[in-house]
């Protein structure tokens, strides 16, 4: 590290590791846009690679925190450990594509850029329910790519490791935005408990995981007493075992105290590359080892060998009557100390053959390999099993369709009110209903861009996309002209409207194109943005009303003179609302038609 940096060195250990992480990911994600349509014929072709690349990543995150405790717990997970700044990456790159989508999908094609959209849209702030649950995806990703940036070991060095692990500590930072991003946001569209357990399972498992490991370390961590001569009695030789060390604490530091070939020496526990555990290391040819990555200092100097320039602090060590005794004032970092020497070395115990690996072996001891092959057989049959359970519990998408790519012809009538639509004769039906109407609307999230007042009341041809669900049908506008009326247009012309009275309506404010499309409004905050940039940009607003069996109706929102209130409403929309108003039926539509100043927000 001090000497040189070079493009990373393979081995084949790193192949191995970044082979079974990439298959695993590639499997999980293709896995998921796979198995969910199985179950819901209904998928969004977009919502569910939003879906599957957010619940990798997450999933992804939380298994890179646990690697850290379980290698505490048990050495063998080591091997896991030395390439985990990978997973980091590749975490932090499903972080980003899912942002990607998700702006893309809900936030392009409206009236301002879609970052600004991503942070105006929603302020509520102050509100638990309400709250904006993507700035806390924003800032867990930022933090992401602030480690994935530093993750290489120039920036180790430069910025020096207390720094870079401060830093990087961030992770649990970033882990507890994502676990508030997602609770607040995709459970609040998902009543179903189990995914909901899922998440809190997953934070709590990490959150003991931390805490057991931590109750164990502490008790390793007791400050050792001093005797008169303010030396600490560390023990019987014997008690050291050969090549490698035993730990104990002064003054709050830890203390590595090594025997090896016949001499005992003490240095600081922390490698200067990342504060690793040297005193978990071994002393191979006469330099004591890092376990983390392989990082060597001279037990008796504390100083790595040329040309490393590394360096760590070192302690006096005697021996006396069979025991080991330890000054804990610390020299220099770099500074030689005289070892203190066994007596009867011939008699010491023969070396340890405790299994030991460091990453940049080329290959890990047989123990260490069934081990890690064994949980990573484990590990890879919950991807499987996840796959097949997410999707499920993720919930069904609602029976909703939008043609895109299949543009038609309607010809009709064009008005203007209460929203721009158009009227079309039902084939072979004449009378009071005889009439379908099918909201216009443009591309992205915009009105029609058409000239609606010029075609007011005239009968046009209109090209465009359907879009439709649960009997109500919108338009999504590609061109419109004026044509001829069929003969039999005077005796079929709508009507106006039937009133059918005043009610008091509870439910909430969506947007139609999203609510008659394929996404899933109308689930409190989750669409929140989406729905403001589209009623902003011209979409007709809709009033969402659900009774006690999920049943739902909707109304297309007018004020008490029947003009748009688009303007009016966008801080209202996804919160829920109480409108008493009149309504009024347009054959398949309905309309509401209420003051929005006297919309009443429910707690």
């Amino acid at each position: 590290m001090s000497v040189a940096y070079r493009v990373v060195q393979w081995n084949p250990q790193k192949r191995i590791y970044d082979g079974i992480l990439l298959a695993a990911v590639a499997f999980y994600v293709v896995g998921f846009m796979w198995v969910t349509p199985l179950f819901d014929t209904n998928a969004d072709p977009m919502n569910v690679p939003i879906r599957a690349y957010g619940s990798a990543a997450f999933i992804l995150l939380t298994i890179i925190l646990s690697i850290g405790p379980l290698c505490r717990l048990d050495s063998r997970f080591l091997p896991l450990l030395y390439n985990r700044r990978h997973m980091g990456v590749v975490t932090c790159a499903l972080g980003l594509y899912h942002g990607y989508l998700v702006l893309n999908w809900y936030h392009k094609y409206g009236n301002i850029d879609p970052l600004v959209s991503l942070l105006a849209s929603n302020t509520n702030y102050d509100s638990f329910f309400s709250f904006p649950f993507e700035t806390l995806g924003i800032g867990a990703l930022l933090i992401l790519i602030v480690m994935a940036a530093t993750s290489h070991d120039f920036w180790l060095a430069n910025l020096t490791a207390p720094i870079w692990k401060a830093l990087h500590m961030g992770v649990y930072v970033a882990y507890t935005f994502l676990v508030g991003h997602v609770v607040l946001g995709a459970l609040q569209s998902n009543t179903n408990p189990i995914l909901a357990t899922f998440v809190v399972l997953s934070a709590f498992w990490i959150v003991c995981l931390h805490v057991v490991t931590a109750w164990r370390e502490n008790r390793h961590d007791q400050n050792t007493s001093l005797d008169p001569e303010g030396l600490i009695d560390v023990g019987p030789v014997d008690e050291v075992p050969e090549h490698r060390a035993k730990i104990i604490c002064a003054s709050g530091e830890r203390i590595a105290v090594f025997r090896y070939d016949g001499k005992v020496s003490a240095i600081s526990n922390a490698c200067q590359h990342q504060n690793g555990p040297l005193g978990e290391g071994q002393v191979i040819d006469g330099l004591v080892t890092c376990p983390w990555h392989g990082y060597q200092y001279d037990p008796a100097s504390g100083a790595s060998p040329p040309p490393f320039t590394e360096k760590i602090p070192t302690f006096a060590v005697f021996i006396r009557h069979g025991r080991v005794l330890l000054d804990p004032t610390p020299h220099p970092a770099g500074t030689p100390v005289e070892p203190a020497i066994v007596p009867n070395p011939s008699s010491t115990q023969s070396p340890d053959n405790q299994e030991f690996f460091v990453g940049y072996f080329p290959t890990m001891t047989k123990g260490m390999s069934r081990f890690i092959s064994r949980r990573i057989a484990v590990l890879l049959l919950a991807v499987v099993m996840l796959v097949f359970v997410l999707p499920v519990l993720h919930g069904e998408y609602h029976h909703a369709r939008s043609d895109f790519r299949d543009v038609r012809e309607f010809d009709g009538f064009l008005r203007a009110a209460p929203a721009p639509h158009i009227v079309v004769v039902r084939p072979g039906e004449t009378g009071k209903h005889a009439f379908s109407r099918y909201v216009l609307i443009g591309r992205g999230k915009s009105g029609p861009k058409i000239d609606v007042a010029g075609l007011d009341g005239k009968y046009v041809r209109v090209r465009g996309t359907l879009i439709y669900r649960d009997g109500g049908t919108m338009i999504s506008v590609k061109g419109a002209e004026e044509i001829p009326a069929p003969s039999t247009s005077a005796k079929t012309e709508p009507l106006d409207g039937e009133p059918l009275g005043t009610y008091t309506l509870q439910g909430e404010i969506v947007d139609s194109k999203c609510y008659f499309g394929t996404m899933r409004p109308g689930n409190t905050a989750v669409h929140r943005q989406c729905t403001v940039r589209c009623i902003a940009g011209g979409i007709p607003p809709v009033f969402l009303v659900r009774d006690e069996s999920g049943n739902t109706m909707s109304f297309l929102l007018v004020d008490s003179n029947g003009s748009t209130v688009n303007d009016r409403v966008l801080s209202m929309v996804a919160d829920p609302l109480e409108i008493k108003g009149e309504v009024v039926r347009l054959d398949n539509l309905f309309v509401l038609k209420a003051d929005p100043t006297q919309y009443r927000r429910l707690s």
